[in-house]
């Protein structure tokens, strides 16, 4: 199993909407794409969010080799939940994060959140 794990950076970098508005505040995250391009045999990829000392709102964004495109969604974290997975489909090679506001007037942009890829062979 090959893993990695990373923070999101304090303050907002998606609007109320979802847009994004502060790129040096979004982190871009390269998953190991499944089943695996160049004869590396990725068999699954999972990708996780958690927090701590509060709750979050993550606007995320998946490329898909595949498609070409971008597939947006929205989690929130919280932690009195545990870890919170995004799905990950086959030929998904890039993931996008952003914290955005809970609600409109939200500046409550402090809230720890910790992300992680983890990826298996096949066997």
């Amino acid at each position: 199993m090959a893993y990695a794990v990373g923070q999101l950076p304090a303050g907002f970098g998606a609007n109320d909407a979802g847009d994004a508005t502060d790129l040096a505040k979004t982190v871009v995250v390269p998953v190991p794409e499944y089943p695996g391009p160049n004869q590396i045999p990725w068999a699954r990829t999972w990708f996780s969010l958690a927090a701590e000392h509060g709750s979050a709102k993550i606007r995320y964004a998946i490329y898909n080799e595949t498609t070409h495109g971008w597939k947006v969604g929205f989690t929130s974290v919280d932690n009195k939940q545990g870890m919170v997975g995004i799905d990950i489909a086959p030929a998904d090679s890039i993931i996008s994060l952003a914290r955005m506001p809970q609600a409109p007037g939200d500046t409550a942009d402090q809230t720890p959140v910790a992300w992680i890829v983890q990826a298996v062979l096949q066997a």
